[in-house]
């Protein structure tokens, strides 16, 4: 009823439209009316506007001011910190493993600053005390018992892998060593699982005398301030990632770092640690961190070595042995293989025993748990555990990064394929994508099943056999078992909308041959997303590095008990975390908008051009006026959206560390606020892409734009939900195709690497990625179709169809929104068949 009363209504504007102009005509042929036409009556509807100014230019400012801060963070956590330094580990001299650690040594710590290139294994010299145990960075784990110096002393010479203090040659292992603290007394064979043993500024006016056809030649720069504000932020980002690289030791992250501060597996010299000997030492091919005494591995020297011990080595013969025949030295640098004694183990310079290990988090850790030693190997796993988790997430974002880069890229292959299908099968593909989109969520749904349940007989198998557990292990089982159950959730509400909605979606399929006339003539579109996926990979992978740098952006300290280094956060990086992450949020969101306003630029202008064959390089003409006209109203709208998003993310984080301390009405009061920002993000984005359309038509500021959308978009509501929504959710089924079936290549790839802790959260990284470069790919389709319906909006605003004033819009775009509006109207009335023209009449 409320449909027919608005089709009535239009028809009668209609009439009282062409009766106005018919009247007018005749009145001026009467010579009644005097004088020229206003210059609104004269108003050319063909050519564009030539004069406009800048648009919200403070909140483009504002955008560079953040941006400057986003620089800032990159530059502290490149210069403070060490991302390889939670991948690899580092040894007790602060070097970090499989790193050059040259002109990182810790001051005043021995070994620090050494290169520890080829050292990526972090190996504990004592593995009854972890903690206070040397750390060394070492070639090679040892894959068997290592029982006396001999054998270490051994295995050194035949593996390259050094067990004892860096210093310490392989012919010097004695059993004065072990007893010193510097060589392993024994060595247990260790198995390697990771790699860690005035902004609304601009006149309207302009816009009442739009020329829709071509190009808008003459404009100003809009939102200059807003665009000042984000290169001043990203001066900030720049001073964080030179603050970063100089400040920090990625690989720290990988190979960890011996006692003296000596990051293993990297040449530390120049980054030796002030008042430390050994530090700065070059640790390259060190690259495990061996802890002396397992029984103390927080207070007991740790070492980076080449190789872990393979095997038992009960005594300081046994780890000279395993020094010289695997090159791998157990005892602190300066000891030689030939000097091992068990002075040296009373001294805490070499370990008393040393048992047969392998790397665990590039640290040297025993292959076998005893039950008899049960509490002492608990210790260790006590301290394993007690590392910090964010540290563990980002070693395996560092381990698994070129996993991570292929699966984008396959993701990259899915989204293109798609919108190929799209392009040149539409009626075809929109069944396909409903489809694929069952099939893979199914599909996701069942082997995250699959893996938690997996996941879950490994660790039920552990408990029956009493061994210990490491937190890693029930962490990744939890998160699959949450996966699951949204997953689960998820698919079920799919099914029931695609239930629903199975009688509007062949509606779609004349919507995308439109846009694929738009395609058709403009055809570089179909490369938009490319672009924006090749930037936003490198912005991602920046970011990241950057990150990494700034976790390992920490300043070495000297234990005043043990005179080990320890390497502790400096003060105030907690801020510069936050910018770092605005930087992401307010960077990302600029990445995408750009996209967004140059494919609206590109199909305003194919749109109000009659003669469509005369197009010239429509998109480097929107890309030329996005560049150098109207970058401060998309840093505006970002800006915009990572107001309401970042809120939104710190209610969550606030929710997940209050919720077992909250009572019950805080909790309901804090999901309600998470759901409206989430609520506004979604509208606001979509204000914003309509905002960008009208910025690209008419050239006005940001905030002029986005009132005009808005208003538009509400006086045509029925006709933008009843088209709109259908073919976005068409789209939005190929994105969720994109995610589930890359996510799902990423399950059974990333379960096969041992060496990871968390490996749902590359996946679950990686799926987020997916829906990113999906939602790149097909939010031209979804782009072109939304341009398209606020161009037609604008259309019929200006124009009534009368030879004068005919509409830009093709008669095949006007006969399907009409057939589209009937046919909806009457499905949501429960009829099989869709209403005819002259129903709506009636």
């Amino acid at each position: 009823m409320i449909f027919t009363t608005t089709v009535n209504y239009l028809k009668e504007r209609k009439q009282r439209k062409q009766s106005y102009y018919q009247w007018k005509k005749t009145t001026e042929m009467c010579g009644c009316c005097s004088g020229k036409d206003s210059a609104e009556d004269k108003a050319d509807l063909t050519n564009p506007i030539k004069n406009r100014g800048c648009t919200d230019i403070i909140i483009l400012i504002l955008f560079v001011l953040f941006w400057a801060g986003m620089i800032f963070i990159a530059a502290f956590s490149i210069t403070h910190g060490d991302a390889w330094r939670l991948v690899y580990g580092y040894d007790s001299f602060g070097n970090t493993c499989d790193e050059d650690n040259t002109g990182k040594a810790v001051e005043n710590v021995s070994f620090s600053g050494m290169n520890m290139e080829g050292k990526g294994f972090v190996f504990i010299l004592d593995i009854l005390d972890p903690v206070n145990s040397m750390k060394l960075c070492v070639n090679k784990c040892p894959g068997q018992d290592l029982n006396t110096t001999v054998d270490i002393a051994r295995f050194a010479v035949t593996e390259g892998s050094y067990l004892c203090r860096y210093d310490i040659k392989d012919t010097d292992y004695s059993d004065d060593l072990v007893k010193k603290g510097i060589c392993p007394g024994r060595v247990f064979a260790r198995k390697k699982t990771t790699e860690m043993c005035g902004c609304c500024s601009g006149k309207d006016s302009a816009e009442d005398k739009a020329d829709l056809t071509n190009p808008i030649k003459n404009r100003g720069c809009t939102d200059i301030i807003i665009l000042i504000l984000f290169v001043l932020f990203w001066a900030g980002m720049i001073f964080i990632a030179a603050f970063s690289i100089t400040h920090g030791d990625a690989w720290r992250l990988v190979y960890g770092y011996d006692s003296f501060g000596n990051t293993c597996d990297e040449d530390n010299t120049g980054k030796a640690v002030e008042n430390v000997s050994f530090s700065g030492m070059n640790m390259e091919g060190k690259g495990f961190v061996f802890i002396l005494d397992i029984l103390d591995p927080v207070n007991s020297m740790k070492l980076c070595v080449n190789k872990c011990p393979g095997q038992d080595l009960n005594t300081t013969v046994d780890i000279a042995r395993f020094a010289v025949t695997e090159g791998s030295y157990l005892c602190r640098y300066d000891i030689k293989d030939t000097d091992y004694s068990d002075d040296l183990v009373k001294k805490g310079i070499c370990p008393g025993r040393v048992f047969a290990s392998e790397p665990l988090l590039n640290r040297c850790v025993p292959k076998q748990i005893f039950s008899t030693a049960g509490d002492i190997f608990a210790k260790f796993f006590d301290f394993v555990n007690s590392s910090d988790l964010f540290q563990k997430v980002l070693h395996d974002l560092m381990t698994g990064w070129r996993e991570m880069l292929i699966l984008c890229f396959v993701a990259l292959g899915f989204g293109a394929l798609m919108v190929l299908l799209i392009r040149f099968l539409a009626s075809v593909i929109v069944w396909f994508i409903i489809t694929i989109a069952i099939i893979g969520s199914i599909a996701g749904t069942a082997g995250l099943w699959w893996t938690y349940m997996d996941k879950k007989r490994f660790i039920d198998d552990k408990e029956d056999d009493n061994i210990p557990l490491l937190n890693v292990d029930i962490d990744s089982e939890q998160a699959f078992m949450i996966y699951s159950i949204i997953a689960t959730v998820l698919t079920v509400i799919l099914l029931l909308v695609i239930l629903v909605m199975r009688k509007r979606i062949g509606l779609t399929v004349t919507l995308f041959h439109e846009a694929g006339k738009c395609l058709a003539d403009v055809p570089i579109l179909l490369l938009q997303p490319l672009w924006t996926f090749i930037i936003l990979v490198f912005f991602f992978v920046y970011w990241i590095i950057i990150l990494a740098f700034l976790a390992t952006a920490e300043k070495a300290t000297v234990d005043k008990t043990t005179g080990f280094v320890r390497y502790t956060e400096h003060e105030h990086v907690s801020y510069l975390w936050w910018y770092h992450l605005i930087g992401l949020i307010w960077t990302s969101e600029f990445i995408i908008a750009c996209q967004q306003l140059v494919v609206s630029g590109a199909v305003a202008t194919w749109y109000f051009t009659r003669d469509k064959k005369n197009l010239s390089c429509t998109i480097c003409k929107s890309t030329k006026l996005l560049i150098f006209h109207h970058l401060g109203s998309v840093a505006f709208g970002a800006f915009i959206i990572t107001l309401v998003k970042l809120p939104r993310w710190i209610l969550m984080y606030m929710q997940k560390k209050t919720k077992g301390s909250q009572n019950t009405c805080v909790q309901y009061a804090m999901k309600c606020c998470i759901c409206c920002l989430w609520c506004l993000e979604k509208c606001l984005k979509y204000l914003n892409q309509n905002a960008y359309t009208v910025v690209a038509i008419q050239g006005t500021n940001f905030c002029s734009s986005a009132k005009k959308a808005f208003m538009t978009l509400v006086s045509n509501a029925l006709r933008v939900a009843a088209i709109n929504s259908v073919g976005d959710f068409v789209l939005f089924l190929g994105k969720i195709g994109v995610c589930a079936a890359t996510g799902a290549v990423g399950i059974f790839w990333f379960k096969s690497k041992e060496e990871l802790n968390y490996y749902a959260i590359p996946v679950l990284l990686v799926c987020i990625f997916a829906y990113f470069i999906a939602h790149c790919f097909l939010s031209t389709y979804e782009m072109v179709i939304d341009a398209l319906l606020l161009c037609f909006c604008h259309d019929t605003d200006i124009n009534d169809g009368s030879p004068e004033r005919r509409y830009y819009a093709s008669v095949s775009l006007q006969k399907y929104i009409e057939e589209g509006s009937n046919q909806i109207t009457a499905i949501s009335k429960g009829d099989e068949e869709p209403a005819s023209p002259e129903a709506a009449r009636l």
